[in-house]
């Protein structure tokens, strides 16, 4: 099998067909990205992600957007895990110091205070 030039366009791509690339793709990018956190580098993983942006740029594949909602979500999802990081709920897994718990839950409402003013920031911007 011949390998494509990076500049090699895919014609007659209907606009289904180049959304369902991009889904592909941007999972693609996530995948090498997990993986390259994991501790793997080199040039293959370049190579890789080289070849991603490749046939996204041949295919014209169209990105995902997310869903309406998405932003939401993350910022809920971020104030329930807060919350679990609670000495309170912790306390599932065993006994915390008292101190411990203190300073833990301090920290813990720090996270929450931020989340709440930024929840609050992208409020103002919608």
């Amino acid at each position: 099998m011949s390998r494509p030039s990076d500049r090699e366009p895919v014609a007659a791509l209907a606009d289904s067909h180049r959304m369902s690339i991009g889904v592909c793709l941007a999972q693609l990018r996530e995948l090498a990205h997990t993986v390259r956190s994991q501790g793997v580098d080199g040039d293959r993983l370049d190579r890789i992600e080289a070849a991603i942006e490749a046939m996204a740029a041949a295919t014209g594949a169209r990105r995902p957007t997310p869903p309406r909602n998405a932003l939401g979500a993350a910022l809920a999802q971020m104030l329930v895990l807060e919350e679990e990081l609670r000495p309170r709920r912790l306390a599932a897994y065993g006994a915390l110091e008292p101190d411990a718990a203190r300073a833990l839950d301090r920290h813990v409402q720090r996270l929450v205070d931020l989340t709440v003013e930024l929840i609050a920031d992208t409020e103002k911007g919608q």
